[in-house]
């Protein structure tokens, strides 16, 4: 995994930076369970791609 600074988080997406921080740990075992594929499973390649936007 990537480190990334917790001020980064902050300052990328507010609030919802606390939640990336605070170590909730959830399953979309309901989607899936229907097939449902994210575009990016893991934390680190959905971050990944929202800083090089940046």
């Amino acid at each position: 995994a990537m480190p990334v600074p917790a001020a980064v988080l902050r300052l990328a997406f507010g609030e919802m930076g606390e939640l990336l921080l605070t170590g909730q740990r959830a399953v979309p075992k309901k989607l899936l369970e229907a097939g449902y594929q994210f575009r990016y499973p893991e934390a680190e390649g959905a971050l990944r791609n929202l800083l090089n936007r940046a």
